[in-house]
């Protein structure tokens, strides 16, 4: 039976979400032949990542999230998606304060909104780990070195809810990204992959990132894994522990003062439509 599901489209420096929200109307589980429909740009409404609002939690200032990748495999952690989520929260008057929680999986996340252009969250501490992926101390060495194509690659293994690998390359976009990732991708020990992060420093207060998603393929950004990138150069030295990070269309800021502390993300979140779809 098809049923008529209203969204609304909204991206956080052109990472792009389709936002559901099931507390104003019924929706059953989404399989992932649906989700791929949805997230087909040509045939479907077109996102990097689908959130679904699914109940409010018994304390009124926490909101359960489900998350969902373009190829309908389930996410642990978005972090644009988390700032999206908030300004639609706040402004859909879902809550009426500024600063509540959302809680994707088993991980609740604090997000505290000054405006649209600037909202803050709380995206938890980072683990590093080795190649067997266990966790390892800031003082021993923490690169995993992986053979590629009679080269070695010096990666940073980290976990910020999600598995993300850290690689520094020269200059972002004259390297072989592409080919980087996929054979990087296919050497790295995560059994369901994990989100590729490839890092040029500018200074120590600043980066240029590109990502590229678990699930979802290069996104025009990833908050989740600007917070990863700078946990993992500011166990290397590499990074202060306040750094901008570059994307295509625009900037996160991060703060991240040691491996062992909450990592800050504070950025944009951006309405793009409303709308409705049959499924």
């Amino acid at each position: 039976m098809q049923s008529v599901i209203a969204f609304t489209k909204m991206h956080g420096l052109g990472n792009d979400f389709c936002i559901i929200d099931a507390t104003q109307q019924q929706l059953l589980t989404l399989n992932t032949n649906t989700i791929c429909h949805l997230a087909n740009r040509h045939l479907g409404i077109g996102f990097d990542q689908l959130l679904i609002i699914r109940k409010k939690n018994l304390d009124e200032s926490n909101f359960i999230i489900e998350i969902f990748n373009a190829d309908g495999s389930t996410a642990l952690q978005c972090g644009n998606g988390l700032r999206c989520l908030a300004r639609y929260i706040y402004e859909n008057k879902l809550i009426s304060v500024k600063k509540f929680i959302l809680t994707v999986a088993t991980n609740s996340y604090m997000v505290d909104i000054d405006d649209c252009h600037n909202i803050e969250v709380d995206m938890g501490s980072a683990v590093i780990l080795n190649n067997q992926l266990q966790p390892v101390t800031v003082t021993s060495n923490i690169q995993t070195q992986i053979d590629i194509e009679n080269q070695t690659i010096a990666t940073i293994l980290i976990s910020t809810g999600n598995h993300h690998a850290v690689t520094i390359v020269p200059e972002l976009y004259t390297a072989n990204i592409n080919k980087l990732a996929k054979l990087l991708a296919s050497k790295l020990p995560f059994v369901d992959g994990c989100n590729l992060c490839f890092a040029e420093i500018v200074n120590r207060n600043r980066i240029k990132l590109r990502v590229f998603e678990r699930g979802a393929g290069e996104t025009l950004a990833c908050g989740s894994g600007a917070c990863a990138t700078v946990a993992a150069l500011r166990a290397s030295g590499i990074l202060n522990n306040k750094v901008q990070v570059d994307f295509k269309y625009g900037s996160l800021d991060i703060c991240c003062n040691n491996i062992k502390e909450n990592i800050k993300m504070r950025g944009t979140a951006s309405f793009v439509f409303n709308g409705k779809i049959t499924i």
